[in-house]
């Protein structure tokens, strides 16, 4: 029977509490078919997915979804990457950064 992505979210949170591969309370990677195996769905949505990452990020987690596999972890797991600033930020700005109108950023239809 599938498991909701709440019910599947919490399986995750468990995991990431297990001690394997010689740690606990560690990021740990999951395969597509693995996911899918845990919650019992023939096909991972985006929907589905969508709901996954909402429900793990209420607990302080977060799935980051990649070509080969997911990442389970926590917010502060990621805290300790280094912060682009914004000397830099600035040096990559198109040169027409001030005339972008605001958009909910989901638009592009002037870019070819």
């Amino acid at each position: 029977m599938a498991r909701t992505a709440a019910e599947t979210a919490s399986v995750l949170s468990d995991l990431y509490d297990e001690n394997f591969g010689s740690d606990s309370y560690e990021p740990f990677r999951i395969t597509w078919p693995q996911l899918r195996s845990l919650a019992a769905v023939p096909r991972l949505t985006d929907n589905y997915l969508k709901g996954l990452h909402a429900d793990l990020t209420e607990n302080g987690k977060a799935l980051v979804t990649l070509d080969e596999f997911f990442l389970i972890v926590r917010e502060k797991d990621l805290a300790h990457y280094r912060q682009l600033p914004d000397r830099l930020l600035e040096q990559y700005l198109p040169d027409d950064a001030n005339a972008v109108e605001e958009t909910d950023g989901t638009e592009d239809d002037d870019v070819e």
